[in-house]
């Protein structure tokens, strides 16, 4: 008596990229979405990265996050951010919309084409927005410049179709507050010495920043890459021109600006990045901005009085309405 094998299997499989295989495809596609496209409930970690070329424009989910870090370098889709506090998130450009819900007391590094906050506190934005952020039911909320770098962030900017020359972060809009008090948020102003927040990555280009030098359509400097090598200390000598934070008439808060005027007594006078000015500030009043602090040319980014660089439909210049302060527009 002989016996036969029966037909091969003809039921399709599906392999996940960390070699699970699965038989159903509505199981495969879910497990596959939160292995590679989403990172939830975590408490305490630090080490999470999509690199450079593990998303090319997939949507991503966050979701959950306890005093996290969490670094999402690459060009995407639609990214929603819940329920995180404490947490640090930097998340590559965005080609539609960033959503950040019921977060609290987290710092984001953001670039995207607009950004949307709902049932936030204290949470702080170095953001690139292409266009008007909106917030609602949200307080507490700190807007600055976009301030990240990662090797070929530019590259990344441009799949994700975002000019880095336009920058609207400033333009915000609350929907809680139809008398436009700005009770629920600040904004400050470009290059106020914020840390920026930068990614090596061995065996690729160094971190760049494609925004730094056009939120205010100024012409990259040849010096830029020497600020840089500046070691962070804040030992580095005070010279009129350097970037500091500085507490405004001894109180406790600090200001960034830079420095205008070194006087005999050995006080500095300060012009500080909301148009203000305080002249004779005690050093121990005065902390360093550590890369800004190196020897800058006679005319200082980002306000020099003679700024010559063409005025663009839609190019980001600061103006004095009736000769009052310098106002962005």
């Amino acid at each position: 008596m002989s016996s036969t094998a029966g037909p091969p299997s003809s039921e399709k499989t599906y392999t996940a990229s960390d070699g699970k295989i699965f038989q159903d495809r509505k199981a495969y596609k879910k497990y596959e979405f939160e292995l590679s496209y989403a990172y939830r409930n975590k408490t305490g970690e630090t080490s999470y990265r999509k690199p450079p070329g593990s998303l090319n424009g997939q949507p991503f989910e966050i979701s959950d996050l306890t005093d996290c870090t969490a670094e999402i370098l690459d060009f995407c889709d639609q990214v929603q951010v819940d329920n995180c506090k404490g947490s640090k998130l930097f998340i590559g450009p965005c080609c539609e919309s960033i959503f950040v819900r019921d977060c609290s007391d987290c710092n984001f590094t953001i670039a995207c084409k607009q950004l949307r906050t709902r049932d936030c506190k204290n949470c702080k934005f170095n953001l690139y927005s292409m266009t008007e952020p909106i917030i609602e039911t949200s307080t507490g909320i700190e807007f600055h410049p976009f301030n990240g770098a990662y090797p070929d962030l530019g590259k990344n900017f441009e799949k994700a179709c975002l000019d880095p020359k336009i920058n609207l972060y400033q333009r915000v809009y609350d929907f809680n507050d139809p008398n436009k008090m700005k009770q629920n948020y600040t904004v400050t102003r470009p290059y106020s010495g914020q840390e920026q927040w930068e990614v090596k990555i061995e065996g690729l280009s160094l971190p760049k920043n494609p925004c730094l030098f056009t939120q205010l359509n100024i012409p990259e400097p040849d010096w830029i890459a020497e600020r840089y090598k500046a070691p962070a200390s804040t030992e580095l000598e005070l010279v009129v021109g350097s970037v500091v934070d500085a507490r405004y008439k001894g109180k406790k808060k600090w200001y960034g600006g830079r420095v205008t005027n070194i006087n005999p007594d050995d006080t500095y006078n300060i012009a500080y990045d909301d148009g203000g000015k305080e002249d004779n500030v005690r050093k121990e009043f005065i902390r360093s901005v550590g890369y800004n602090l190196v020897p800058l040319p006679e005319v200082v980014p980002p306000y020099p009085e003679d700024m010559t660089a063409p005025v663009e439909v839609c190019c980001i210049v600061e103006s004095r309405y009736k000769e009052g302060l310098y106002e962005i527009g």
